[in-house]
């Protein structure tokens, strides 16, 4: 029986070529010891910042079966979306490249394309692993740096603008951190954008999650720190309402109605709402009577 090394000359490719083929037709594999600790991939700067914009969203380093290196794989819908990942690693990718596929979601009764690409599987990723995957569980790394093309990632594969009582903000899903990591690493990293902390759905293990807000009055500025979308599936991303004030005329003759209103349990923005004025103005004559006291 020829050794892979033999079958890549006699074939003229490569070892890789080989084992790729032996892989796809289900056939037994033989790494030797010595090639598969050989470290092939050096991630530079900027495969590096995808990466890890990548893995603050749904991006995963999968571990080989050999259980000694791992590779790394992102998934979406959009197939601009991916395609837009996986170029700084485009000479490392699986020969599949990007693979199309569609899933059966009986929860909604529809059907959905998904978009799907991986790289080798190399000791270079496997290391990366073991940093954001120290107990097998996805953590942030504690010397994790932000930058805005990690920003970029990031918000374009998990993050979005939410519209909330007539403003908008937006929202980074970080969900599946836990909390004091988020405080700890990502917020204050944040702090030029006034992120904070707020709290999301309730875990299947029952722990409360978090996600990351940045509030309207910050939204141009984190858009402007991350740069344009660079493709056109996403750019709705980017589309926020300029904010204006409603006029704010003396409104005396309702103050007595936001009065009883408050006591009976509606918040500023519900009475501000039902009467079609700013929040601010029935805030001033809550204050105004001594009872406001903060939403």
């Amino acid at each position: 029986m020829l050794s892979q090394i033999n079958v890549a000359k006699l074939l003229g490719c490569s070892v890789d070529t080989v084992r790729r083929n032996l892989y796809d037709y289900n056939m037994p594999i033989h790494i030797p010891s010595y090639h598969a600790h050989q470290q092939k991939v050096i991630l530079a700067e900027n495969q590096r910042n995808y990466l890890y914009g990548a893995m603050l969203g749904d991006g995963c380093l999968h571990r080989a079966k050999n259980g000694l290196n791992s590779q790394f794989l992102y998934i979406s819908k959009s197939f601009q979306h991916v395609d837009f990942v996986s170029k700084p690693f485009v000479d490392i990718l699986y020969k599949e490249g990007i693979k199309y596929s569609s899933y059966f979601d009986k929860r909604t009764g529809k059907t959905y394309d998904r978009y799907t690409f991986r790289t080798i599987t190399d000791i270079g990723f496997e290391n990366e692993r073991k940093i954001w995957y120290p107990d097998g569980i996805k953590h942030i790394p504690n010397n994790l740096k932000l930058n805005s093309t990690i920003c970029l990632v990031w918000y374009i594969g998990d993050g979005g603008i939410c519209n909330s009582n007539n403003s908008q903000h937006i929202k980074l899903a970080t969900q599946c951190f836990n909390k004091e990591e988020q405080e700890d690493i990502l917020i204050p990293q944040l702090s030029d954008f006034d992120a904070k902390l707020m709290k999301a759905d309730i875990s299947k293990n029952s722990e409360q999650q978090y996600f990351i807000y940045i509030p309207r009055l910050k939204m141009r500025d984190f858009l402007s720190y991350i740069g344009e979308c660079p493709f056109e599936d996403y750019s709705y991303k980017w589309n926020f309402n300029k904010y204006k004030n409603k006029i704010s005329h003396s409104q005396t003759n309702n103050e007595k109605y936001f009065i009883r209103l408050y006591l009976l349990g509606l918040k500023c923005n519900q009475i501000a709402e039902v009467f079609d004025v700013d929040f601010n103005t029935v805030k001033k004559y809550l204050i105004k009577n001594n009872l406001y006291k903060g939403e």
